[in-house]
């Protein structure tokens, strides 16, 4: 995991001498979750491209990336996640080039999409773009800001700023956000 200046991070392990020796260390805030049907695996590239409504989401792992499995008792790997017919629940982050990098990976039964990231724009009472993914909003849209304290679609975008952390959820996966918060 690559942290940089300001990374919010939690530490876990005993103070040894008046020192924290780090037995654990987890990034915080900012963190990316997506929960989606499986389009395509590379074992090569290490990838996994996750299909959304709006598009589609590659995201990578590497030798730290922890994977479960909610429908078995068996492993999961790389190379057992199935296109077209595995939903994946995801956690993880960005680097410093952009790229989003599995922390953890889990299938499970399939779900309402969910995607959690940086906002990387909007249009006032119309859209909101998220990895480069544009979900629309409408009057059926539930808005929630930072207190989970629901509110009107003005109220909420007057809020809202790029680089803000929201938590979009379409339940019905036709690219139309059915509730959007900003979080913390």
């Amino acid at each position: 995991m690559i942290l940089g200046n300001g990374t919010e991070v939690e530490v876990e392990g005993p103070i040894i001498n008046g020192l924290l020796q780090a037995t654990k260390i987890k990034k915080r805030g900012g963190e990316i979750k997506l929960e989606a049907a499986v389009a395509a695996v590379s074992t090569a590239a290490k990838t996994i491209t996750l299909q959304l409504v709006p598009g589609t989401v590659v995201i990578q792992v590497n030798n730290q990336t922890q994977f479960e499995d909610e429908l078995s008792n068996n492993a999961l790997t790389l190379s057992g996640i199935n296109p077209g017919t595995d939903f994946l629940k995801f956690r993880g982050y960005l680097d410093g080039n952009g790229n989003i990098i599995a922390s953890k990976i889990k299938r499970d039964q399939p779900d309402k999409d969910i995607v959690q990231a940086p906002v990387d724009s909007f249009v006032t009472g119309s859209t909101i773009t998220v990895l480069g993914l544009t979900f629309s909003t409408d009057s059926s849209t539930e808005f929630e800001l930072t207190d989970d304290t629901s509110t009107d679609s003005n109220t909420f975008y007057m809020n809202l700023n790029n680089g803000d952390l929201v938590k979009i959820e379409d339940k019905d996966k036709d690219g139309i956000a059915d509730e959007v918060e900003i979080e913390n």
